[in-house]
């Protein structure tokens, strides 16, 4: 899933959806994000949207938009 912000493509989330992900099957991971300190990133997200709400809350603090595959952060 892509989330952008402003047209701009701010970071990747992918779900966590093999076997070999253990308890942490269905939770949801940043696989890359762009203009955010890596360091501060928790591992994963209970949902897409949590995931993105936290992004959202590091980019400016606006509610994002869903967008199909594509969330987008205004």
């Amino acid at each position: 899933m892509l989330l952008l912000a402003d047209g701009q493509l701010v970071a990747i989330l992918v779900e966590l959806a093999d076997k070999g992900h253990g308890e942490q099957r269905g939770n949801w991971a940043i696989e890359a994000i762009f203009g955010l300190n890596h360091d501060r990133i928790p591992q994963t997200f209970p949902s897409a949207t949590d995931a993105a709400a936290w992004i959202s809350a590091h980019v400016g603090g606006q509610p994002f938009m869903p967008m199909g595959d594509l969330i987008q952060l205004p």
